[in-house]
């Protein structure tokens, strides 16, 4: 019991000691911080909190003047602590080292104060960036810097092509810069920071527009001629022009490219016509109808035209090259009704008979009536055709066997050849 009350006294003593020691030293640093303290490395113990805190912004002012450069080039920006979202707590460091070893209570001020004077003490100073600042002040810099890509284009006026060229566009990479100027502030000295971009690239650029002008002008290079036996046919620059198409399609996923061809339809449509005028309809064979039992007593002949599928194909392949003539190809075509499909084709009976009787004529009459007949006998005639007497008949002259006879011609009896025919017409 003796040995505890013992114990009890000094432990008193030792903290009207110490607590004595701790209120001298208060009082010979009242109002200033205590020794051996700084704040992220920088002494400041025996200092007033207010001189204290203006050292402290001293270390950093030629930071906080000027935290940043941001350049793009030849181009520089300056941006302000506020703008970057810098805060620096100046106030809250400098506070808390004032309030190390103070104000803790008795025991825990005497150990604190006895770290301090042993180990020292080195607080923080908090600073706080704001990437929202920074974003929002990028984005100011975008009307600036920023544009959107434009693609070549390419036009066709008459015979002219005309172009313009592509421009590359640029984006400015926020998230990117961002990052940067966090790491470049958090060093608390001047940085310069370079804006990160990419280029955004049209979608249609200048090769493709030049390709597309090469092969146009290639295309329209001269008049193109077409021959078919001994037909020739012009197509001239101009023409050929409207019959092109110049489209821009898909080349990919990013890019496009310009098509440049002939219009299949106008090619075809010219070249329908050009097989129509040239070609050479089959003959179809000429038929006896013997009471229902057809009978073919003359063959048909195959005619000949231009095959227009060929003839196109050819046509598209060869447009853009030096040769400008090209022989089109031509297929025989075969007679509509041959022994094959005779009986298939609809004639099984008799529509009408007409009579007529030249008993008595001269013989140049019968002798011209028979020739006529002899030429029309066994004519086929296909649904919704028009047949033409005269067409049919041909020349009437001596070498289809006509002779002269007498004719009424404008109300004239004279020699004509054929004198007579004319029953066989009035007797169809």
């Amino acid at each position: 019991m003796l040995v505890l009350n013992v114990l009890l006294v000094l432990l008193v003593l030792v903290l009207l000691g110490a607590g004595g020691g701790l209120y001298y030293l208060d009082r010979s640093y009242q109002g200033k911080i205590y020794p051996n303290i700084s704040v992220q490395g920088m002494p400041i113990g025996e200092m007033t909190p207010a001189a204290a805190e203006s050292a402290l912004r001293a270390r950093y002012a030629v930071f906080l003047r000027q935290p940043v450069t941001v350049t793009f080039g030849d181009r520089t920006w300056h941006p302000t602590p506020v703008e970057m979202g810098i805060d620096f707590n100046f106030k809250g460091a400098i506070d808390g080292a004032y309030r190390a070893g103070r104000g803790n209570g008795l025991i825990e001020d005497v150990q604190g104060v006895a770290a301090i004077w042993q180990n020292g003490l080195d607080l923080p100073l908090h600073v706080s960036f704001d990437q929202r600042a920074m974003q929002r002040y990028i984005d100011t810099l975008r009307p600036q810097l920023e544009q959107a890509p434009a693609d070549a284009q390419l036009q066709l006026s008459g015979l002219t092509v005309q172009t313009q060229p592509s421009r590359i566009g640029r984006q400015i990479l926020v998230d990117a810069t961002v990052r940067d100027l966090t790491a470049a502030l958090r060093t608390f000295t001047p940085q310069t920071v370079a804006l990160q971009t990419q280029e955004l690239l049209p979608r249609l650029d200048d090769a493709a527009v030049a390709a597309a002008r090469a092969q146009i002008e290639a295309t329209l290079q001269g008049p193109l001629t077409l021959s078919v036996e001994r037909k020739e046919y012009t197509w001239s620059p101009e023409e050929i022009a409207l019959m092109l198409e110049i489209a821009r399609v898909p080349n990919g996923t990013n890019t496009d490219r310009v098509a440049v061809g002939l219009n299949q339809y106008q090619v075809e449509r010219r070249l329908r016509a050009i097989a129509d005028e040239t070609g050479r309809g089959s003959v179809n064979p000429r038929v006896a109808w013997n009471n229902g039992d057809l009978k073919i007593i003359s063959p048909g002949k195959p005619g000949l035209r231009v095959d227009e599928a060929q003839a196109r194909d050819m046509i598209i392949s060869a447009i853009t090259g030096q040769e400008r003539t090209l022989a089109l190809p031509v297929r025989e075509v075969a007679p509509q009704v041959t022994e094959a499909n005779l009986h298939q084709i609809g004639i099984d009976s008799l529509i009408s008979v007409g009579k007529s009787d030249f008993a008595g004529s001269a013989a140049y009459r019968i002798n011209n009536i028979g020739v006529g007949m002899n030429i029309l006998n066994g004519i086929l005639i296909a649904p919704d055709e028009e047949f033409s007497f005269n067409d049919n008949i041909g020349a009437i002259d001596a070498k289809q066997g006509f002779v002269e006879g007498y004719a009424i011609i404008s109300n004239r009896t004279q020699l004509e050849f054929g004198g007579g025919i004319c029953q066989d017409s009035t007797t169809m």
